[in-house]
């Protein structure tokens, strides 16, 4: 696919020596995380939540770090080996930053070393953002501005944690929010030599398709 030319005329942005009739552009809206009251069905029609390794007990599903309530938590039964917890919307999202609430109080759990990855078949998986930390904090933010992608599955990939500095540690935690932006189609534009996109949002997202 290839980029449309633009041209400026009598003060609007025109395509330019269009060959052909039918253009694409992204169809983006700010992605706000709906709060769960259940995982839902990962690579179902709605957003959904899972772990790799089942909670302490009933009462801390991973679920209910993705509920709305800080002081909800999900927690490991295990205290050892890697972790890592998913996250599923069918439209897929470009996550700029994830916030990550640990445990507080008197135990003081907290990860390590996680890194962010993100997937559109749940199984091949593409790191888009890294942390790394050696000492407890309340909560921490990942950034990652600079990622593009569009993906429907990401996950936490949790490698290491600490519990007073010792590596057997539960994973714990809170809440986790997130940044992102979703795709939700990909919609036609007709257009034509002297089309006016000015009015067109990120008008230099629009391409053809060959």
């Amino acid at each position: 696919m290839s980029r449309l030319a633009f041209y400026k005329k009598g003060g609007k942005y025109c395509a330019k020596n269009t060959p052909v009739t039918r253009y694409w552009k992204n169809n983006d809206t700010t992605f706000t995380r709906p709060n769960l009251t259940a995982n839902g069905t990962i690579g179902g029609d709605s957003f959904a939540v899972a772990s790799s390794i089942t909670p302490y007990n009933s009462n801390y599903e991973i679920w209910k770090a993705f509920d709305g309530d800080i002081e909800a938590k999900y927690q490991s039964v295990s205290n050892t080996g890697i972790v890592w917890i998913t996250f599923y919307n069918p439209k897929p999202l470009n996550v700029k930053s994830i916030t990550y609430y640990q445990e507080h109080g008197e135990h003081y759990y907290y990860i390590r070393n996680m890194t962010i990855q993100g997937s559109n078949d749940n199984t091949n998986w593409t790191d888009i953002g890294t942390y790394t930390d050696t000492a407890w904090v309340d909560n921490f933010t990942v950034d990652m501005s600079g990622n593009t992608g569009f993906y429907k599955y990401h996950r936490l990939y949790i490698t290491n944690r600490s519990y007073y500095n010792n590596q057997n540690a539960y994973v714990i935690c809170r809440e986790i929010t997130m940044v992102a932006t979703q795709r939700n189609s990909i919609d036609e534009v007709t257009a034509d030599d002297d089309y006016d996109y000015t009015t067109v949002e990120n008008h230099y997202q629009i391409f053809r398709k060959e």
